[in-house]
């Protein structure tokens, strides 16, 4: 994990409090995903983390015991590029392909928001900004 990364994840802690975090970093647990390459975490509750991955259109949801809880393919078969899970526990994904924000709420998929022009770089992270949204 990058500075980078760690205040897009980390969002509301202070630059200090991160800074300290990412000097001192702490393994919990190694989990063996069925990914090529990881492309994304978020956690759902202190145990259990969602992930997506390059080359795959499957969402899973681990336990730090590395089990596999649950799994959830994408709307349209698409890979995802990001994920961010709300204060209700839904997982929020981005899909480049078709320029989607789609959201997983229990076992339904429905996509809310589909852009005109997809930017890479401003919608790597776009699921930590939309999830403010669905904060409330």
């Amino acid at each position: 994990m990058t500075p980078q990364r760690g205040v897009c994840q980390i969002g509301s802690l202070s630059e200090l409090a991160i800074t300290f975090l990412l000097d001192e970093p702490r393994i919990l647990t190694d989990i063996q995903t069925e990914y090529r390459g990881l492309l994304s975490v978020s956690c759902l509750s202190d145990n259990d983390l969602w992930t997506c991955g390059d080359n795959d259109n499957i969402l899973r949801l681990y336990n730090l015991q590395g089990e596999l809880l649950r799994f959830v393919q994408t709307l349209l078969g698409n890979w995802p590029r990001d994920i961010a899970v709300t204060r209700r526990g839904d997982l929020v994904y981005t899909d480049p392909r078709d320029r989607s924000i789609n959201l997983v709420s229990g076992t339904n998929v429905k996509r809310l928001f589909i852009f005109g022009t997809w930017l890479n770089n401003v919608f790597d992270r776009i699921c930590i900004q939309i999830t403010a949204v669905f904060q409330s």
